[in-house]
């Protein structure tokens, strides 16, 4: 997780007062325990990536996703995801299947970033 230049000016003001040491320390392990859900598309499919199938019906999905134009739109682990060419940016990496029972998560795609979210709360671990 990268520091915006905001988040960094933030958190050198509250950190030039010493008596607020201790909240700058909180304030840095809250912005850096927020998962982003920037993924990146793979050819092969490897240890650490996930192997994704879309299903064709919302019903049969784990996930519903909603792909967003920002990284900072796509915080949290909510279906919304920002979809990055970089391997060095991505937080997940997955590689979609063509088959269903090869893979471990079935997604269908939306549109509505509101309609986002996961129908099996039991694989949610798998993007954490």
């Amino acid at each position: 997780m990268y520091f915006t230049i905001m988040d960094r000016i933030v958190l050198l003001r509250i950190g030039s007062n010493k008596a607020h040491l201790g909240l700058t320390f909180i304030l840095g392990l809250l912005l850096c325990s927020v998962q982003a859900q920037v993924v990146q598309s793979v050819g092969v499919l490897k240890n650490n990536t996930i192997p994704v199938f879309i299903v064709d019906f919302p019903e049969e999905a784990d996930l519903f996703v909603c792909t967003v134009d920002s990284k900072k739109l796509a915080q949290g682990n909510q279906g919304l995801w920002y979809f990055q060419d970089s391997q060095t940016y991505a937080d997940k990496k997955i590689f979609f299947v063509d088959q269903q029972e090869l893979s471990k998560l079935q997604i269908y795609f939306i549109d509505e970033p509101s309609q986002a979210g996961w129908q099996n709360k039991a694989k949610k671990k798998l993007l954490e």
